[in-house]
């Protein structure tokens, strides 16, 4: 009886276990530089840097006729991660 008891006994879970109380502060980067979107730009659509425009009004970049909202170009560029890997950030 006495060693079923010290054998039930270390099956229990431990309380005392605890997890490690320390948190990692994980902060996202929203901010994209203004050159770091044009060299994406540029890179991803193959286009010299001089060629994009951009149109204040609209929030649009114009390249070769093509109108890209500054915004939605700004998601694309921070879900990049091929780009990011062999570019870097």
């Amino acid at each position: 009886m006495a060693l079923a008891t010290i054998a039930l006994s270390a099956c229990e879970k431990d309380e005392s276990i605890k997890k490690d109380s320390k948190e990692i502060a994980i902060e996202k980067i929203d901010a994209v530089s203004e050159a770091s979107l044009l060299k994406f730009l540029s890179i991803s659509l193959d286009v010299d840097i001089e060629e994009i425009n951009y149109d204040k009004s609209n929030n649009e970049y114009i390249i070769r006729g093509n109108k890209f909202n500054k915004t939605e170009m700004e998601k694309i560029y921070l879900d990049a991660n091929i780009y990011h890997k062999e570019y870097g950030k």
